[in-house]
């Protein structure tokens, strides 16, 4: 079944190979458009933040402040087009999880997303930390073809492809709350529940 408003649609599906149940949301986020390699670098820091346990993370609103005990929690944002942006939230529901006021918890960090930007602190270590991380793959020959592979891949210049240490190091706290902002800004929402297959009774 489905149900669509203009912004809206929320999807009840049965998946074969799903083992319990499971919610996904995914909201197109715009932002002014802005150099390719800014973007990203800012992408590759709010999915260190987004993917934490730290205020401003979707683990952090759920389980820390709704006090929904819930551990299978992910957040990520991939970049699109210039200016154009996928947020995606997913967790299981676990066993005695109420699924609607896990779903309703999920879209509230959204609306209320402007408030929870991390603070300055908590902003600098994911920025040192994506850093770290890019700094130890640029020693590591076995990850960077990898990933060069993966950049080429996506259309993106040669060129760029070194140069991100220092898009991080340009990432600001001006330009993670803007990403937060927009989160709760107008832009299509879907909301799948996923449900697993039915089983014959004996």
């Amino acid at each position: 079944p489905v149900e669509a408003s203009d912004q809206r649609l929320d999807l009840f599906v049965r998946e074969e190979k799903a083992t319990r149940r499971s919610i996904v949301m995914r909201k197109l986020i715009r932002m002014a458009p802005r150099d390719e390699m800014a973007e990203l670098a800012a992408v590759t820091v709010l999915n260190h933040l987004l993917g934490s346990r730290l205020p401003g993370s979707l683990h952090d609103f759920v389980v820390e402040q709704k006090k929904i005990a819930n551990e299978q929690i992910a957040a990520s944002l991939s970049r699109i087009l210039p200016g154009l942006f996928l947020l995606d939230l997913r967790t299981d529901v676990a066993e005695g999880i109420d699924a609607a006021q896990l779903a309703a918890a999920m879209e509230a960090f959204l609306s209320e997303a402007p408030r929870l930007t991390p603070s300055a602190r908590n902003i600098e270590r994911m920025r040192r930390r994506s850093l770290d991380a890019a700094r130890e793959t640029e020693k590591a020959p076995e990850r960077v073809y990898p990933q060069l592979v993966q950049w080429l891949a996506a259309g993106r210049s040669f060129a760029d492809f070194p140069t991100m240490p220092e898009h991080l190091e340009r990432v600001s706290d001006a330009e993670i709350g803007a990403f937060y902002t927009a989160f709760s800004g107008p832009g299509r929402l879907v909301i799948g529940t996923v449900f697993p297959p039915e089983r014959a009774k004996p």
